[in-house]
């Protein structure tokens, strides 16, 4: 995946605008090949109230349960053709997991032959669409910007690098935010399947659109151990009309996929992070409407930006995880700036 770092610091200006007009627009660039199945775009127009499921039946307790009954429908069909690279045979394998859409493709690092089990991280870049990272998950990066988190690894954790619907060659297509959530639930219950994995001690990481999308995930399931997401948005709709699958004329598309709305359904750790100097009209949204929740951490990281605040934080958060095994996931802004 090729990401423009000063591409980004362009759009940082551009944030800064449209959330003093009460929109953020952030994300990143990806380099992936796609074809369309239609070129119709849904409506500009948004959505007046945001409610949760609006059935009489009981009260959904997570958001696959307020999705329930409700069958997204695409404006446009998009699919990434681009196959994933050959990865370093030393350090990962290509595996496949079967999600409602089809079996899709992952990198997987290759555990010690020791018989031991390790706890996991599951880690979703950002760009559209996100996951897929490509070569920057073994060669060696810039560490202002490095999306790979790879210190989760290094520090002797198994790193899966999914990729879903839609994308590199899978089946189905890109729903933007919505059939993506299954994909990374059977993502994380592949990996605590495996032998060389502590089946309690599976996590999950994104950044940017993957931050945001991780998010929902953390909304929908309870089975991480704890969820991180740098950077994310609280309604996709922000990231700009170019990017939205869905027809907008249906406002309950951009409910179900708007994390915002569903802070409350979180029963995991999960912890939101993002620089002071990068998306963090977002992340402040997110922290008024998520106050109530203690499982919800907001860290807004001092004189950082949406990138160089990465690997920092990963590296900490790596850390606490290995060397804390029975401890839950937690994140301040003390243990990041002192």
């Amino acid at each position: 995946m090729h990401t423009s770092r000063n591409r980004f610091l362009r759009l940082d200006t551009i944030v800064c605008v449209t959330l003093l007009l009460g929109a953020t627009c952030f994300g990143l660039a990806s380099g992936c090949r796609q074809s369309q199945n239609s070129n119709s775009a849904p409506s500009s127009q948004a959505p007046a109230e945001f409610t949760h499921n609006e059935s009489a039946d009981a009260a959904p307790t997570n958001l696959l349960e307020a999705r329930r009954g409700f069958d997204t429908d695409l404006a446009v069909k998009v699919r990434d053709e681009e196959i994933l690279e050959i990865p370093n045979e030393r350090l990962f394998d290509i595996t496949a997991c079967k999600s409602s859409a089809g079996s899709l493709e992952a990198y997987i690092s290759l555990p010690p032959e020791d018989g031991k089990v390790y706890p996991a991280m599951i880690w979703v870049t950002g760009g559209f669409p996100p996951g897929g990272i490509g070569s920057q998950a073994w060669e060696p990066v810039d560490p202002s910007n490095d999306q790979s988190a790879k210190v989760y690894r290094e520090r002797g954790m198994i790193m899966m690098y999914p990729t879903l619907r839609g994308c590199s060659d899978n089946p189905g297509f890109q729903e933007g935010f919505y059939g993506e959530v299954e994909d990374l639930i059977a993502a994380g219950e592949y990996l605590r399947k495996l032998p060389c994995v502590d089946p309690e001690r599976v996590y999950l990481g994104g950044h940017s659109t993957g931050g945001t999308l991780v998010l929902l995930v953390a909304e929908s399931t309870d089975i991480f151990r704890g969820v991180i997401s740098f950077g994310p948005v609280e309604d996709p709709f922000y990231y700009g009309e170019e990017h939205l699958r869905y027809k907008r004329g249906r406002i309950k598309e951009r409910i179900l996929r708007a994390p915002i709305h569903h802070l409350d359904y979180i029963r995991t750790p999960t912890v939101v992070v993002e620089g002071t100097q990068g998306n963090i009209g977002s992340l402040m949204a997110l922290q008024a409407a998520g106050s109530g929740n203690s499982n919800l951490s907001f860290v807004a990281v001092p004189h950082q930006d949406h990138f160089n605040v990465l690997a920092p934080v990963n590296a900490i958060l790596a850390e606490k995880i290995v060397s804390q095994p029975s401890a839950p996931l937690t994140l301040t802004v003390g243990e990041v700036v002192k």
